[in-house]
C-alpha cells in the first residue's frame, strides 16, 4: 500500500483548521496543523512535507511571506494557498513564488470539491516535479562516473552532455574495458 501524502495545513482561525483537516484526513492524507507562518516554517525545517496548504492573511508571517521564506531556505514542498480575501495582485505574486495553486475561499461553504481537487492536481505535480529532478541529478552524476581531470576527459564529458541533449545517433567503439559502457551512460 502507498504511503500516505504528508500535508501541513496552516490557517490562523482554529475552525478552518479542523475543518480542512479533517476533509483531507477523510481522503487518506496525513494532516499536521499550524497556526501561523512561524509555526509552520519551524515544522517545515525539521520534518518532510508532500504538500504545504496555507492561508493568505495571518499574522506574524502570512502565506506569501511564508513562501518566500520556504523558497529561501531551499525547502523542497509543494505549495498550494488559500484566501478568503483574494486579489489578482496576490495571486499572481503567489504563482511566481511558485505556489502550485491559489484558492478563493468561497463565502459559504462549497470549498470541500475545490480544495480536493487541487490538492490532488498539486500532489501530482509535485510528485513530476521529484521524479524530474531525480531523473536529472541520475543524468548528471552518469557524466561525474567519468573519472580523470585530464583535459581529453573533461572534453568526453563536455561531448556527452552535448550527445544527450541532442536527438544524434551515436557509435560507441573501443577496445574492451575501454569504457564504452560508462560513455553510454554519460550519454543517456
Amino acid at each position: 500500500m502507498a504511503e500516505k501524502a504528508r500535508i501541513l495545513l496552516v490557517d490562523d482561525e482554529e475552525l478552518n483548521r479542523e475543518y480542512m483537516s479533517e476533509l483531507l484526513e477523510e481522503q487518506g492524507y496525513a494532516v499536521e496543523t499550524a497556526e501561523d507562518g512561524l509555526a509552520a516554517l519551524a515544522r517545515l525545517r525539521e520534518t518532510d512535507f508532500d504538500l504545504l496548504v496555507t492561508d493568505l492573511n495571518m499574522p506574524r508571517l502570512d502565506g506569501l511571506g511564508l513562501l518566500r521564506r520556504v523558497q529561501e531556505e531551499g525547502i523542497a514542498v509543494t505549495t498550494l494557498l488559500i484566501t478568503a480575501f483574494g486579489s489578482v495582485e496576490a495571486a499572481v505574486e503567489a504563482l511566481k513564488l511558485g505556489a502550485a495553486d491559489f484558492l478563493e475561499k468561497p463565502a459559504r461553504g462549497g470549498l470541500g470539491p475545490r480544495l480536493q481537487l487541487a490538492v490532488e492536481q498539486a500532489l501530482g505535480r509535485g510528485r513530476l516535479l521529484r521524479r524530474t529532478r531525480s531523473l536529472e541529478a541520475a543524468l548528471e552524476s552518469g557524466a561525474e562516473e567519468l573519472v580523470g581531470a585530464s583535459q581529453a576527459m573533461t572534453l568526453l564529458r563536455s561531448k556527452c552532455r552535448k550527445l544527450g541533449a541532442s536527438d544524434k545517433t551515436v557509435l560507441i567503439r573501443g577496445e574492451t574495458g575501454t569504457g564504452k559502457e560508462l560513455v553510454a551512460r554519460a550519454i543517456h
